[in-house]
């Protein structure tokens, strides 16, 4: 028993109590609270994401709808706008250019009984007439793009706003 009283490990009460003196309880406090505090950020990030990706649909065009849309739908009104644009610079041609016959030599379209004012006149009416049809054209995309796609989308928003100007 001697030998007990030398070795403090032999004795159990006296190894519980040593063990004991050794664990400090607020170092792991500090390490849980640690641990719960990056446990809550996670948790707060991730309801976060799944509610983006909730709303990821709601908030942009996806991919098929904008070729269904755009690519196709809106492809006839931009082709019609063209030819707009195609005809009214056929009429600028013959209004202001000469033309060549077969043989080379230059010809006006336009009779030459006709004063500088009646060609502008005539020039200004088809203008007229050519601007109208373009806008009927802007009007009508507009009213197209607004029966299809909600106006929470940027894209459309800013399309609209630039027929409207």
């Amino acid at each position: 028993m001697s030998d007990n009283v030398n070795n403090p490990l032999d004795d159990d009460e006296h190894v519980g109590g040593l063990l004991k003196s050794l664990i400090s309880t607020s170092n792991l406090q500090a390490i849980w609270q640690s641990v719960a505090k990056r446990l809550q950020a996670m948790e707060k990030n991730m309801r976060r994401f799944q509610q983006t990706l909730h709303d990821l649909p709601q908030q942009y065009v996806q991919r098929q709808e904008f070729v269904d849309r755009v690519e196709t739908h809106h492809a006839k009104f931009l082709n019609d706008h063209e030819e707009l644009l195609k005809q009214h610079e056929e009429v600028i041609q013959e209004l202001t250019g000469p033309k060549q016959d077969a043989h080379g030599s230059q010809k006006k379209k336009v009779p030459a009984f006709l004063t500088q004012e009646q060609l502008e006149h005539q020039f200004l009416s088809k203008l007229d007439s050519v601007e109208k049809l373009a806008q009927d054209l802007g009007v009508e995309i507009l009213h197209q793009m607004e029966t299809s796609q909600p106006s929470s989308s940027t894209i459309w928003t800013s399309l609209k706003q630039m027929l409207n100007s």
